[in-house]
């Protein structure tokens, strides 16, 4: 008995440190949830941001604290900058200002490089801006990152710029006259955004298709290309999905060619279905495809439509999508299925004012 009591004696001396150090990370990490979510409900409040995401390194200390922000507008480098630089720096204005978690700093100042930001631009659809401006701003390692969304690639965002966070504070302070609350719109902004959001709307309420993602690839101020991607929440088989491909594609060529504010910034007029590449997803209300052998997808690039085909074992439900092996396809020229569309019963409904015949 004399024995039990003395090793637990021991046991709980070993272990108060311990519960000591844990309960101290508690209290620090109450503490930094606290300061975010004051920077974050004042950047909401006043601005207008979404937060998307948060957290930190404090494996002892307080190392770093990061926050994410989505912000619904477009932004030149300039102005992200400088939307970047008044956030990192109230940020940490923010953290030294706070007694209770100084304690629990790694250094004190907390400097800005320790208070990371990060800002997702987005379009009024909800998508990343495409037209070469900047989709993604982050701060690692003293530096500035600027990425622009290229959804023409399988690496969707692109490194466009990067600088010291340091020369980035001095730009900002040196540019007195730029409001970077006050987007400098580009002119072909305002009618490309109002000719997808026609489409998008269109899309959904005469077709039940979802608009995943609208994007345009733009060089020199001029569109060159249109990528859209839509979902179709019902299995499908070719002769539907056919009827959904080409109803998507001309009805987006349709928007297109008859916004005469957009016509002047098309590389060619009128747009032609080579110059779009339009996605559809066949999927189950959880964003599973089917594995039942109907469609998972079907998507139109150029003058060729490829269709491919579900696997149809369940077994491969419960894997990762990269580790898939790649399903069977089906081929057909645009025009072929333009043809049996435009002569079928259901295409006689669909009212399209076909672009490509």
């Amino acid at each position: 008995m004399v024995f039990i009591k003395r090793a637990s004696y021991l046991l709980i001396c070993l272990l108060l440190p311990s519960l000591a150090i844990f309960a101290k990370k508690k209290d620090y990490f109450d503490d930094v949830d606290r300061i975010q979510g004051q920077f974050i409900q004042e950047m909401e409040q006043t601005y207008g941001w979404v937060c998307i995401g948060d957290g930190g390194s404090m494996p002892d200390k307080v190392r770093s604290i990061s926050v994410q922000f989505a912000i619904p507008r477009r932004a030149t480098i300039e102005e992200a900058r400088a939307l970047e630089v008044m956030a990192t720096e109230r940020f940490s204005e923010m953290v030294n200002a706070d007694e209770k978690i100084r304690p629990y700093l790694c250094e004190f100042p907390f400097p800005p490089h320790r208070t990371k930001v990060s800002l997702s631009f987005y379009t009024p659809l909800g998508n990343p801006p495409s037209d070469g401006s900047v989709a993604f701003l982050f701060h690692a390692k003293e530096k500035l990152f600027y990425c622009s969304f290229d959804p023409m690639t399988k690496q969707s965002f692109v490194d466009i710029f990067q600088e010291p966070y340091l020369d980035a504070k001095q730009i900002v302070a040196s540019s007195p006259k730029l409001n970077p609350f006050a987007h400098e719109q580009k002119p072909y902004e305002a009618p490309i955004d109002a000719t997808f959001d026609v489409y998008a709307t269109e899309m959904f309420k005469k077709h039940k298709l979802g608009c995943q993602n609208i994007s345009e690839k733009i060089k020199d101020g001029i569109i060159e290309e249109v990528f859209v991607e839509l979902i179709y929440f019902h299995a499908t088989k070719m002769d539907k999905a056919r009827e959904l491909q080409v109803a998507a594609t001309e009805k987006l060529l349709e928007a297109i060619n008859s916004n005469e504010k957009l016509r002047p910034y098309l590389k060619n007029y009128p747009f032609s279905s080579k110059q779009l590449k339009v996605t559809v997803l066949f999927r189950k209300s959880n964003y599973y495809p089917y594995f039942d052998g109907t469609l998972d997808s079907v998507y139109q690039s150029g003058d060729e439509v490829t269709y491919l085909i579900s696997d149809d074992d369940e077994d491969l439900e419960c894997l990762s999508f990269p580790k898939r092996p790649p399903p069977p396809t089906v081929k057909e020229s645009y025009q072929e299925c333009v043809t049996k569309v435009r002569n079928s019963p259901r295409g006689k409904k669909l009212n399209i004012k076909w672009q490509s015949l």
